[in-house]
């Protein structure tokens, strides 16, 4: 029946005879979650077309507008096996480009002990705070576990992306969580946090950092490894204070980048 469909096209004659298409008649084949951020929305109509046509599947549903109601959107594709394989793929490929311009990664690797309700209780706190688009990640989060925060900066018509919520959203959030002792105080090794600068995009820093002054007292801080430095008044970068371990962290806001600060001897 798929393949039928692939090829059929629809005419006089099947509205006469008030046939319906495919996608009336069965659940889809293939189904991508994308997140209910509106200009995920607006762009969707262009991806659906590249991959309508790369794999040669013609009945794809997918959102117009974002549903108050839910975080996460469907995309539905009705097609053979492989053809709904490859545009799902195209689909989650594009997507994910998109995503990388727009979106900041929060990782929980700890996290609050919230109920489902708590957790919906914060999101829409923080929403309304900041203005940003905060998205649980992954979709299924209620019951598999919240893994992240997916908080989206707006891009307008002309293409300008206004950063300024999204980021506020990600300096009150580590706050938050840092004063509640729910902040990792330090990768437990390596290859953890390697693993999980793979998985999320950031880059937990494990080279010794030191604290510095210039011959006009300014104060900077400079990584011996290769030699990054910054001052302590760049707004890029931002001071916490950990409770449980009572040590201060840095962390970027452009990067992601964070370390804590050496132990005083």
């Amino acid at each position: 029946m798929a393949a039928f469909f692939q090829k059929h096209r629809c005419n006089e004659i099947c509205q006469a005879l008030g046939l319906r298409k495919d996608h009336h008649l069965r659940e889809p084949t293939h189904i991508l979650e994308i997140p209910a951020h509106q200009c995920c929305v607006n762009i969707l109509p262009k991806f659906v077309q590249i991959a309508r046509r790369a794999a040669h599947c013609h009945s794809v549903g997918y959102p117009r507008q974002v549903a108050r109601d839910r975080d996460w959107l469907e995309v539905k594709i009705w097609a053979a096996s492989k053809n709904g394989d490859k545009a799902k793929q195209l689909l989650k490929e594009q997507m994910e480009a998109f995503y990388e311009e727009l979106r900041e990664v929060f990782p929980l690797r700890s996290r609050p002990n919230w109920s489902v309700e708590k957790w919906q209780e914060k999101l829409e706190g923080w929403r309304t705070a900041s203005g940003a688009c905060i998205i649980l990640y992954p979709p299924d989060w209620t019951n598999a576990g919240i893994q992240q925060l997916w908080i989206f900066s707006e891009k307008n018509s002309s293409g300008w992306i206004d950063h300024r919520n999204a980021r506020w959203a990600m300096k009150q959030i580590a706050e938050e969580l840092s004063q509640l002792g729910t902040l990792d105080s330090q990768p437990e090794t390596e290859s953890v946090a390697e693993a999980d600068a793979k998985a999320t995009g950031e880059q937990p820093e494990t080279s010794p950092w030191s604290k510095n002054c210039d011959s006009k007292g300014n104060v900077f801080w400079l990584r011996q490894s290769d030699s990054l430095w910054f001052w302590e008044g760049d707004e890029k970068w931002q001071r916490f204070l950990d409770d449980q371990s009572n040590r201060f962290w840095w962390w970027n806001s452009d990067t992601g980048n964070w370390f804590f600060e050496p132990a005083e001897n």
